[in-house]
């Protein structure tokens, strides 16, 4: 049994947002003669001072030191206790279940962003009738908290990537009822990587941070190496696994040895999501998607504010700002999620600024297709055939990833082939590329940057938009984390570069993040009937000088 104290949400709204004395007036008008009637304030400490314009109210106007003064002023009626002091005075008001909610604004950015929308318009009917709102309002509750996980595949990565360390942790206890240390302090990064902070997103960053969801994988990949060793007790070891990890009812892969982790998708174009570097613990596939969401509509309007402060009476939960000029160019979608190994067949003339503005055109639909999968213990193999427009006959490409025990680097190699067929309207030639997408936190510092074996490519920092033709090697560096990955084909590539930044709400307006570098190596390709390459690409994550 546990005793619930309900938040009281018209007190929430008035603290610290409006003048005491409305506070204090509220409070009067809801005191009860027998002074067992109680108002539950428990809100976030960020509104006193970090929200906008609320370090001035709280502080410099002196909005704290009023109310406290006004709670002294009033305690011959007011009275401050807490849960305990009010439970030993008074009886439960009855039995409640809790569903899987929070307040009323979470559970509507839970919705998709259509259902956002159509659910805005209808408050905002009943908002313009007092009478209906208070009839009415009351019932209509938005969606649910676990939909962020179906809405954001990135938000369900991070959430089953904590359902994978949790049943493996209870899995090894209980075969040692007894425990150990290393255990006890595998439950703890667990429960670390449990913080809710990164997994939803509303008007406030959250699953939009990069450092929040890092954060997140950093304990929960940190967690799965301690449980590592317990199994496998320092040995070198290499293992294929096909499960549905994301519970979408398709299976995905496994691959993983004692430094590296690699997650791939069949279904989803046979693409890799996830690359963890177990050493120091770390996804470096961890990006996000550019999607539409509500809030940018106003900023397409021109409806949001550049800059500027705001009171602290201003709802946060109203802001329509920029923090800078022409945002709203950068409110650019994806076609699909971004992750790595995903494969296009593109057209010759495709410009790095087409892919950058998600307006290339595949020429054959293998970016998002189903691949057959055939595993070995060290890898696998996946397959697709697909049509081009203009042939009657087929390309098959095949793409081979081989893992190697206790070595950071994989090799992924590409063989296609095109049926044989009659040529008709097909393109005189295309561009076969592969797709990486890699975050390493920042685009904009100097000590994250490109590099090649090939060429000087100026330090270029990871925000940069380049296409560089004839390398064989290219590198994205960190020397804050002294981490590299490093790409190597067997044939020289155009590389295409550029940074996927998403625009996503936060407490001071609508901003700008980082969410990842794409590096997309192509190459030419002649469908002619009989045509055939072989690539081969190895995939290396090497520690480099630095922190």
């Amino acid at each position: 049994t546990i005793a619930l104290f309900p938040i009281l949400q018209k007190l929430r709204y008035l603290v610290p947002f409006h003048p005491v004395a409305e506070t204090i007036q509220f409070l009067r008008e809801q005191a009860t003669g027998d002074g067992l009637r109680c108002a539950v304030l428990h809100d976030d400490a960020e509104k006193f001072g970090i929200w906008p314009g609320t370090f001035h109210s709280v502080y410099e106007e002196g909005w704290l030191e009023q109310f406290f003064q006004a709670l002294t002023e009033n305690s011959s009626w007011l009275h401050t206790t807490t849960y305990a002091g009010h439970l030993d005075k008074t009886r439960a008001q009855g039995l409640a279940y809790l569903t899987c909610a929070s307040y009323k604004e979470m559970m509507a950015w839970a919705l998709p962003a259509d259902m956002q929308r159509q659910l805005a318009g209808v408050q905002a009917e009943l908002a313009a009738d007092p009478l209906r709102e208070a009839r009415y309002g009351p019932f209509l509750r938005g969606g649910f908290w676990r939909s962020f996980l179906a809405k954001y595949p990135e938000s369900n990565n991070l959430h089953k990537r904590m359902l994978r360390v949790s049943d493996r942790l209870e899995h090894i206890a209980k075969a040692r009822p007894g425990g150990d240390a290393s255990l006890r302090r595998a439950e703890t990064l667990l429960h670390q990587g449990q913080c809710n902070c990164a997994f939803w997103h509303g008007i406030f960053g959250g699953l939009y941070l990069n450092h929040l969801r890092t954060a997140i994988y950093e304990k929960l990949i940190a967690a799965d190496t301690l449980l590592d060793s317990a199994v496998h007790a320092g040995q070198d070891w290499i293992q294929c696994e096909q499960a549905d990890f994301d519970r979408d009812g398709e299976n995905e892969l496994l691959i993983e040895n004692s430094r590296l982790a690699l997650f791939v998708d069949p279904a989803d174009g046979g693409t890799l999501f996830e690359l963890d570097y177990k050493p120091k613990p770390f996804n470096f596939l961890n990006t996000l998607a550019r999607r539409p969401e509500p809030y940018h509509d106003a900023l397409r309007a021109g409806e949001a504010e550049n800059g500027g402060a705001h009171g602290a009476s201003d709802s946060i939960h109203n802001l329509a700002r920029a923090k800078e000029e022409n945002l709203a160019r950068f409110l650019v979608y994806d076609p699909y999620r971004r992750s790595s190994l995903r494969d296009h067949f593109l057209p010759a003339a495709t410009t790095v600024e087409d892919l950058l503005q998600s307006a290339a055109k595949t020429v054959c639909g293998f970016s998002t297709g189903a691949y057959q999968v055939e595993t070995a213990q060290n890898g696998a193999t996946l397959r697709r055939c697909a049509g081009m427009p203009g042939q009657s006959g087929e390309i098959q490409v095949q793409k081979t990833i081989t893992l190697a025990p206790d070595e950071s680097r994989f090799t992924v190699v590409y063989d296609i082939v095109q049926a044989e067929g009659p040529r008709e309207n097909a393109p005189a030639e295309a561009l076969f590329g592969v797709e990486f997408v890699v975050n390493l936190l920042t685009g904009s510092a100097p000590d994250r940057y490109f590099l090649s074996e090939d060429r000087d490519l100026g330090k270029d920092m990871l925000g940069a938009v380049a296409c560089d033709e004839g390398l064989r090697h290219i590198a994205l560096c960190d020397e804050w984390q002294g981490l590299a990955f490093s790409l190597r084909f067997s044939r020289t590539a155009r590389v295409y570069r550029f940074p996927i930044e998403t625009v996503s709400q936060s407490e001071c307006g609508q901003e700008r993040v980082y969410q990842g570098s794409v590096v997309l190596p192509a190459w030419r390709f002649d469908p002619a009937p009989g045509a055939c390459a072989h690539i081969e690409i190895e995939i290396a994550i090497e520690e480099i000088g630095g922190a």
